[in-house]
């Protein structure tokens, strides 16, 4: 808004505020198909993101004892992109995301090596049974190396002694009990997803979360909500949740008969996995 308008003979500020308030109530007049046709045809200042109605994330932590992916995780995750190819009428207007406690540089080296084409890719001190893990480790994440795995605290515990020295952030276990990670507090895959919504206008009813039967210790997280969810069983060996607290809260946080979530069994076909992800579609609170 122009403080000065006034003074220059244009409309004062509060006309400039109901100009911009009116602007923001008028209804989009095109429909659905029309926009995205316009999207696709028109350069945009959004990424291709924004252009999609749904979006599919996998958030598979399938790792070996090493930290590194397990070679099944390409081939499930080549069998998805065929399984939602196989709507046609859904699969122009569907985007793909993979979250990762993997830094940028090796998700990209190892969707690489399984010829994958990318999308667009856009605390505590050092404990005896830790290791700063200085490739992983950015302005937003302090990683480290889990050493001595009978040492590492649980992630209740971690979070209050950071807590006593001032430090609000979110600590957690990733990489199959290999790494851990201290983040920002409101940080992590399933605030992302709400991001999601709130920058990019991306509904969360129509976000597919596609996940094993365990994972990292933020596992519990993206299961509920208001996004659909499919559990691929069988294909997450081993996670990081034994790390998380010492008390099983889980039946309290993830609800154990919701529509919105869905199993399907480990290496399931691409036909299978489409017709799971359109009955999830059709399913609603």
């Amino acid at each position: 808004l122009d403080p000065v308008a006034s003074s220059s003979g244009e409309p004062d500020v509060q006309d400039q505020v109901k100009r911009v308030l009116s602007k923001i109530k008028k209804p989009e007049t095109n429909s659905k198909e029309n926009e995205g046709v316009k999207l696709e045809n028109v350069p945009s200042k959004y990424p291709i993101l924004r252009r999609r109605h749904r979006l599919v994330v996998l958030i598979l932590d399938c790792y070996d004892s090493n930290g590194l992916p397990e070679k099944k995780t390409a081939q499930i995750i080549q069998d998805i992109f065929k399984a939602v190819r196989l709507d046609t009428q859904n699969a122009k207007f569907t985007g793909f995301a993979i979250s990762t406690a993997m830094p940028v540089s090796e998700t990209m080296e190892f969707l690489k090596s399984a010829k994958i084409q990318l999308m667009n890719p856009e605390g505590e001190q050092k404990s005896p049974c830790a290791e700063e893990d200085v490739k992983s480790s950015n302005a937003h994440c302090v990683a480290y190396f889990v050493k001595e795995l009978s040492k590492a605290k649980k992630v209740d515990d971690l979070r209050q002694k950071l807590r006593m020295r001032g430090l609000r952030c979110h600590p957690m276990y990733c990489r199959n009990s290999t790494r851990m990670q201290v983040v920002p507090l409101l940080a992590s895959r399933a605030q992302a997803l709400r991001y999601l919504f709130v920058r990019w206008r991306l509904n969360v009813a129509n976000m597919f979360v596609i996940v094993g039967e365990t994972g990292d210790t933020d596992y519990e997280e993206l299961i509920a909500g208001a996004h659909k969810t499919l559990i691929m069983k069988e294909v997450v060996t081993k996670g990081s949740e034994a790390l998380l607290r010492t008390t099983d809260l889980r039946n309290d946080i993830v609800p154990s008969d919701s529509p919105l979530i869905a199993s399907i069994k480990g290496g399931a076909t691409p036909e299978e996995i489409s017709e799971a992800l359109e009955a999830l579609s059709k399913a609603s609170l």
